[in-house]
């Protein structure tokens, strides 16, 4: 390792995207910057001409590809630099200084397991698209790793671990709220794809309406994709079922007013946005497969299926102030929530320890 270095890659799939993955990759440019590095960003816009970017629009989920598109680019290009962050997962090292980001285990991986892990239904199609891209990225082991959650860090191989860092993500900046509004009313905030299992959330609710018809449930994110326009149609036969998209301050509002979050996703590796719910004094139901547990949820809060769900969501509604307040008290003391607090500490702290100073040439 240099003792110091002049120029810092960063290879990310797509950082013109709102996920959680790109809120983190734009926190580390963010900190490497601030720290005195120069950063060369590489992502699927500066990797492809515009006629291939234009054809990978029409498969918009198409993460990996994405980045393993882009590490070959890189590869290609013979491009220099003294050292690479790969920003969502292994990736190539070509000898240089390498920290490698985890979302999730082994996302290059075609057992079983992993693929539920990374919420993928495993079949041939799928683990013949996973091992085109492992051979397109040539990922190589990192000098060290960071991963998201403890979630996470359990599911990594015992090798990787003993290299690995917990640092959560960046949480943004949401003003508490103390006491839960008097409305029944459940908030989801998510991208609309089939991993998040936004459909449980309205099976259940179907289920809950008959006994509380005062009950609504919003749906908050991008109004883009297939799994959006069949929401949109659900919504125009349920009244109580609202589809809402904007900026912070819209979802800002919708926290504000909702008098729980609900957090359908599964085998979730962290959770953005069980963080938001929580940050803004609101009681998140989530799942218990993923990281849910590791926020302090309590039992009552979590379920596995539909028929759970709907039964928690009726319990959930008669919980008085006191015990309400309680709860959420409880869970802004958390470990996990106090460190995502944290996250630019913890980023900064981590960089200064294993990078090298930046040159000052």
């Amino acid at each position: 390792m240099p003792s110091r270095i002049t120029k810092i890659t960063v290879l990310h799939p797509d950082l013109r995207i709102h996920g959680g993955a790109e809120r983190y990759a734009h926190s580390v440019i963010r900190t490497l910057h601030q720290l005195g590095y120069n950063v060369d960003i590489w992502d699927i816009h500066r990797a492809l001409g515009p006629v291939l970017r234009m054809g990978l629009k029409l498969f918009p989920r198409f993460t990996l590809l994405k980045y393993a598109l882009v590490c070959a680019a890189w590869r290609i290009s013979g491009a220099c630099g003294d050292a690479i962050v790969h920003t969502f997962a292994c990736g190539p090292s070509a000898g240089h200084t390498s920290i490698s980001v985890l979302h999730t285990p082994d996302i290059f991986s075609t057992k079983r397991q992993n693929l539920i892990y990374n919420m993928l239904r495993p079949n041939w199609v799928r683990c013949k698209y996973i091992t085109i891209c492992r051979w397109l990225a040539a990922p190589k082991p990192a000098m060290v790793y960071i991963t998201n959650s403890p979630w996470t860090y359990a599911r990594l191989s015992p090798a990787v671990r003993r290299q690995t860092y917990v640092i959560p993500p960046p949480i943004p900046p949401i003003t508490p709220k103390t006491s839960p509004p008097k409305s029944k009313s459940l908030l989801t905030i998510s991208r609309f794809t089939p991993s998040k299992r936004i459909d449980r959330a309205i099976a259940a609710c179907d289920r809950v309406i008959p006994h509380h018809p005062e009950l609504t449930l919003t749906l908050f994110g991008a109004p883009q994709g297939a799994t959006y326009r069949r929401l949109k149609r659900a919504a125009g036969t349920r009244p109580w079922l609202r589809l809402r998209s904007g900026d912070d301050h819209v979802k800002n509002h919708l926290l504000e007013t909702s008098q729980f979050g609900l957090h359908t996703a599964e085998n979730e590796h962290f959770g953005i946005s069980i963080c938001e719910m929580i940050a803004a004094g609101r009681i998140p139901l989530v799942h218990r497969s993923g990281s849910g547990p590791d926020f302090g949820v309590p039992e009552q809060f979590l379920f596995a299926g539909t028929e759970e769900l709907a039964a928690r969501i009726s319990a959930a509604l008669d919980i008085n102030d006191q015990e309400y307040e309680a709860t959420v008290q409880d869970l802004q003391s958390n470990a996990l929530f106090c460190a995502a607090q944290q996250h630019n500490t913890q980023l900064t702290a981590f960089f200064k320890t294993h990078l090298p100073a930046p040159s000052q040439c």
